[in-house]
């Protein structure tokens, strides 16, 4: 349960029937936990010294406090120290998150890795998140970099959200010491940013099911951030780092504090950390971009005459838009090929090749993604407190919280009025119209004509998102009776999310002002609809020309639309561990425990936002497709929801050592978890695990895990208000003789009747740790996972073509989607873009971990010198999705955008020489190549493949120390080749995206240098 231990154990020598050494496990230590606080509590509570704050986790009594301790599941990455079991030492500490019951990281049935701060700060001193999610088990997480240049409310631009297996990051539970934070998005995760990195002693991953352990979310695994809350003294950290083209500046500083008070007995932690980073506001200086590579179609080629030698796409440089330029291009009629230039003059267009009715190989079109950012300017700040007191020898007291701010700034594309269903129509009295346009209409007897323009002029759409969060959480905890512990706890925690983007075209006012005319009573240029409304406050806009529009009329034509996000979570637990029985080969380890917990989130919207484009507005040319939307706005137009719902849940572990010490049976042990969980919204269900390690000899350990997991929906897929999106169609209805409708509204919604998905995971590997070679371990582990009720969506990217496979569907029997079909005299009229348990999630693949640490302080013949080195590579097998009728669409090896990229394989190898005071680091990433789109063929794309890529970071520091304190100089170069990301292309809507953000490196090669310190 998220209130869960961390378990530190001990081992002891003892005596087998054989008379030598083997290694036994006890606990020791109590239980623990955390949760967080409001900035205002939190001050008051620093200062206070009694008005107390953070949570900590289990046996936080006994929490390591070197930065580097020995842990579960592999060696510390990038100084992976020798494991206690591989060199035989007595009471060395291991903590792991994989189990409430008393294990280690070997031992654990369930492959863990752990990474230590250190490593983090070695590989990416930025960011401990961006480090961490250069690890091969993490797939597509979310961050700065990757949302690039979306402007959906409530995307968290800024936020850092952790994707295991590419599974999604809603399937990653993610804990601070055991315990869940608040979540910082109405889709359920937790951005990591918040956590306060100063504290951070080592991050343990859970790379399988954990829901029987930990609850729902945990499908793909649990990433659980262990803090030092037993901290004493000070230390912290100052740094600056830019690229090597000048931008994407950045500063960090954070300083942590901590104290023994009221005669030892309390403990008091204050942390708090400050980041800024200026982004990457455009193309500029990055070749690789600004080529325009984008892929496109090619015109004539269908599905009917296509071939390898006559592909339907290709993927060329200098593409450009054949729809609009930012002054304006005639679409039609006998004028078509007419642009406008800056002044309004009319100019010839010059059409490239492969002309498509959007895109086009060079030609005048324009690539206005060349003017977007790379990456947001990003600003974030968090505080962290603590006080603890041991209230007896045996009990404690503590009460922790947290505070964590992120803005993000974002430039996205300009106002888009282009593409056959938001063109302008331009009619031959428009005032503004030049007068030997006016002239060529009339001769051709053109009475209007459409015109696409993106109307940069009218400025940038600037995305603006202020995410805050607070939780605050307390508890008793401690041991009784004969080796009994027992942990209680309560959290409050609540998340705020203002996001606001400005310069947006109100869609109504756009078209109302496009449409300008003569008032033959005065003479002057006003809107159409003024000559029927006057003073409807409409100011006219003249689209002929980049920058000829005045700024009246883009006061009138743009707008901002916000919405604010409100997210509470309350916690309450307890859990029991102990061991009860003693069997013939060791002691049975117990843990029990129950938990309740509550969310609401709720999004209130601007007024525009939320209305409907109206049937009846009187605007002449306003497009037939914009009337009946939802939302004034061209882009984003948020929408007001509002839900909660409770949960409660108990839960029980085991671990029995079965055999120990026998003929080819070095060790057996079993492990075994059940958890009930009945929410209000869906019922009760039940999730299970069964475990078990098998050692034939102290060197090898077998190991597998079985279970059974859960993710419930999130409260947005749960409560979203219906709202009309789009129009689709044709639909063809089977119940009604195959008649068709010739067009359909798609309304988006929520779904109350939503189950939790359930998946099935599987993972078996081994461990082998020679004795004979000490400091090297090596594991494998297989693992996969199969989610049968995934929630899903149907209308994700084809309306029309999904929603005429809901239809099918619901005529073949799948009746839970027959609600989502709405008639009108027996005629399909609507169809909802609602969530349903119906897709099938698959995925699965191989994990591989090599660490070797010299024993020993000496070599190459000198003193105080040591290497390390780790090796971590992940396989990924299979990531296949399907909808009901659907095909089988596996994504593993596809890299390109349209899956966010899963590559097969991935990994990094790190080497960390130290000498005294100096380290020098260096890590090798690699990303396989792969295809840009595993669903297309030869003759759908003429390239289908992108190279495999290799990034090396590098990382210099000299530490001066003395017996009061450590002063530490650093200097790390990420991408140290400048290495281009690879040419991986799509198209949007008003320019190229030459690259997936999601896996490759945008920025290039970066230079981070600082100071550390510690007394």
């Amino acid at each position: 349960m998220p209130g869960s231990e961390r378990a530190r154990i001990c081992l002891r020598p003892r005596t087998g029937k054989t008379g030598q050494k083997s290694y036994a496990m006890t606990s020791r230590g109590g239980i623990e936990m955390r949760s967080s606080k409001q900035r205002t509590l939190w001050l008051a509570g620093t200062v206070a010294a009694g008005a107390i704050l953070p949570v900590q986790s289990a046996l936080a009594q006994s929490a390591p406090q070197v930065e580097a301790p020995v842990a579960a599941g592999a060696e510390p990455v990038g100084g992976p120290t020798e494991n206690a079991l591989a060199q035989g030492d007595a009471a060395t500490d291991i903590v792991v998150t994989g189990s409430r019951t008393v294990t280690n990281g070997y031992s654990s049935p369930t492959p863990v890795t752990v990474v230590t701060a250190t490593q983090l700060a070695n590989v990416q001193p930025q960011s401990l998140s961006q480090g961490l999610n250069q690890s091969p088990q993490f797939r597509n997480s979310a961050s700065p970099q990757s949302n690039g240049s979306g402007t959906s409310v409530g995307s968290s631009l800024g936020a850092s959200y952790l994707n295991l297996r590419g599974l999604g990051t809603q399937r990653t539970l993610v804990l601070l010491d055991g315990h869940r934070l608040t979540p910082t998005s109405f889709l359920g995760p937790t951005d990591i940013g918040l956590i306060p990195e100063g504290l951070i002693s080592r991050v343990d991953v859970v790379t399988g099911g954990a829901s029987a352990a930990y609850g729902s979310d945990a499908v793909s695994g649990v990433v659980n951030f262990a803090l030092d809350t037993k901290f004493n003294g000070v230390k912290g950290v100052a740094q600056a780092g830019v690229s090597e083209r000048g931008d994407a500046a950045n500063q960090k500083v954070a300083i942590t504090a901590g104290a023994d008070v009221l005669g030892d007995r309390g403990h008091v932690l204050v942390s708090g950390e400050y980041y800024k980073n200026e982004g990457i506001f455009n193309y500029n200086g990055r070749d690789w971009a600004r080529k325009g590579y984008a892929i496109i179609a090619v015109p004539g080629v269908t599905d009917l005459n296509k071939s390898p030698t006559n592909p339907r796409q290709v993927v060329v440089p200098n593409v450009r838009t054949s729809n609009g330029t930012y002054g304006g291009l005639i679409t039609d009629t006998a004028l078509r090929g007419t642009q406008f230039l800056p002044g309004g003059a009319p100019s010839p267009f010059t059409y490239g090749s492969l002309v498509s009715a959007s895109t086009m190989q060079g030609g005048d079109g324009i690539d206005a993604s060349r003017d977007i950012g790379l990456q947001p300017e990003q600003e974030r700040f968090n505080l962290f407190s603590r006080f603890d007191y041991e209230l007896t020898d045996n009990v404690s007291a503590y009460v922790q919280g947290i505070y964590g701010q992120d803005q993000v700034v974002f430039i996205s594309g300009p106002g888009l009025q282009a593409g056959g269903s938001n063109q302008f129509t331009i009619f031959s009295d428009n005032a503004f119209l030049p007068t030997s346009i006016k002239d060529r209409m009339a001769t051709a007897g053109v009475s209007s004509f459409h015109l696409g323009r993106f109307s940069r002029d009218t400025g940038l759409a600037t995305y603006d998102n202020k995410n805050s969060t607070w939780q605050v959480n307390g508890g008793v905890k401690g041991r009784f009776g004969s080796g009994w512990k027992f942990d209680l706890f309560f959290s409050h925690g609540e998340n705020r999310d203002r996001s606001v983007i400005s310069n947006l075209p109100i869609v109504t006012n756009v078209y109302n002002a496009a449409d300008a005319v003569v008032n033959p009573s005065n003479g002057q240029i006003v809107c159409r609809t003024t000559l029927t409304n006057p003073g409807n406050g409409c100011v006219p806009f003249n689209v002929f020309g980049d920058g000829s529009p005045s700024q009246a009329a883009v006061n009138y034509v743009t707008g901002t639309a916000y919405a604010v996000q409100k997210a509470t979570q309350d916690n309450a637990g307890f859990s029991v561990t102990g061991e009860p029985l003693q069997l013939p080969a060791g002691p049975l380890s117990v843990a029990f425990g129950g938990e309740y917990r509550h969310n609401s989130a709720s999004q209130t919207a601007d007024a525009l936002s939320t209305a409907v484009v109206p049937s009846n507005a009187g605007i002449r040319g306003l497009p037939a497709a914009q009337v009946g939307k939802v939302g004034l706005f061209d882009r984003a137009n948020p929408q007001n929801f509002s839900g909660s719902n409770h949960v409660t849940e108990g839960f029980v572990e085991i671990l029995a050592p079965v055999l120990h010490d026998l003929p080819l049976i070095h060790s057996l042990d079993v492990n075994g978890a059940v958890r009930y969980a009945d929410y209000s919204t869906s019922g009760g269900v039940t999730t299970w695990k069964v475990g078990g390690t098998y050692e034939p000899f102290a060197d090898f350990r077998l190991r597998a895990t079985r279970s059974r997991d859960i993710r419930a929906p999130s409260l947005f897929e749960l409560y979203l208000a219906p709202s009309p999106a789009s129009t689709g169609g044709p639909i063809t209805d089977p119940f009604n003789n195959n008649g068709v409708s010739s067009t359909i509204n798609i309304t988006v919604a929520g779904n109350r009747n939503l189950k939790p998905e359930v998946a099935n995971t599987l993972s078996y590997g081994f461990v082998y740790r020679p004795h004979f070679i000490r400091g090297l371990g090596f594991s494998v582990d297989y693992w996969k996972v199969d989610i049968s009720n995934a929630i899903s969506q149907l209308f994700q990217t084809t309306p029309a073509t999904n929603a005429q496979l809901l239809v099918n569907q619901c005529f073949a029997g799948n009746a839970v989607l027959c609600d989502a079909i709405h008639r009108t005299g027996g005629v399909i009229t609507s169809v909802d873009n609602t969530y349903f348990n119906i897709s099938r999630f698959t995925a699965s693949g191989v994990d591989f971990e090599l660490t070797y640490k010299t024993p020993g302080s000496s070599m190459f013949g000198l003193d105080d010198t040591s290497l390390a080195f780790r090796g971590v590579a992940s396989y990924l097998h299979e990531l296949s999705t399907q909808l009901p009728g659907g095909l089988v669409i596996d994504r593993a090896g596809d890299v390109g955008q349209a899956a966010a990229g899963s590559p097969h394989w991935t990994g990094t190898v790190d080497a960390e020489l130290t000498h005294g005071g100096f380290s020098l680091f260096a890590q090798e990433r690699f990303i396989q190549g792969g295809k840009i789109d595993n669903t297309l063929t030869a003759s759908d794309i003429n390239i289908n493949h992108v190279p495999s890529v290799f990034y090396t970071d590098l990382t210099l520091r000299q530490r001066v120390g003395g017996t009061d304190g450590t002063f530490e100089m650093f200097l790390t170069v990420n991408n140290l080749f400048d290495k281009d990301p690879p040419i991986d292309p799509r198209f949007q809507t008003f320019g190229t995206i030459p690259t997936n953000r999601s896996l490759y490196d945008v920025v290039g090669r970066q230079f981070t240098m600082g100071a550390r310190f510690k007394f």
